[in-house]
């Protein structure tokens, strides 16, 4: 990585990491980019190189979360049917949920909730039993597959946002159970 890339990648950390400790105290309409960029030891005009406003500092925040659970995919495709990569999943969630709450809260985690519904439909698609070789209609497939990533990832976010007394492992069985 050169010397460019990497001060690009501190000054959004910087940012990041600024507005998650803003997004504490007070909601995101009422945070200027002039506090976000003194709370990160940012100049404005460097903000601005990179942004618009704070909400694209959350935006970004989110994809990067996104691309991280991405990342964690399995190398293997029978550990998306056993409940091995949704309990990684949660773990990551959990590990991050305040981070994950301030996306909620500021209704900035629809990149999450398709990220469920591309693996849904990747996990639709590959199943042995459900897949394109099997009987259902194509039209079958979509509402089913959207039903699985709605309902999964809500059950996720309420474990989350309620502090259900649940681990990752519980939250990841009993998801696979009621997709069984």
């Amino acid at each position: 990585m050169n010397k460019e890339n990497q001060r690009i990648t501190l000054t959004k950390r910087l940012l990041k990491e600024g507005l998650l400790r803003l997004l504490q105290d007070k909601p995101l309409k009422e945070i200027p980019v002039t506090e976000l960029c003194r709370e990160s030891g940012i100049n404005r005009a460097t903000f601005y190189k990179h942004y618009s406003i704070p909400d694209d500092v959350l935006t970004d925040l989110a994809a990067d979360m996104a691309a991280d659970i991405r990342a964690l995919a399995p190398d293997k495709e029978e550990q998306f049917f056993d409940g091995t990569y949704l309990e990684t999943i949660c773990t990551y969630l959990q590990q991050h949920k305040n981070t994950v709450k301030i996306l909620i809260e500021a209704n900035t985690d629809q990149q999450l909730a398709v990220l469920f519904a591309d693996l849904c439909n990747h996990f639709w698609e590959s199943s042995p039993y459900l897949g394109k070789h099997g009987h259902a209609k194509d039209s079958d497939r979509l509402l089913v597959s959207t039903f699985i990533s709605s309902g999964s990832y809500h059950l996720i976010r309420l474990w989350l946002t309620q502090e259900i007394d649940k681990t990752p492992a519980e939250i990841s069985r009993l998801v696979t159970q009621i997709l069984q």
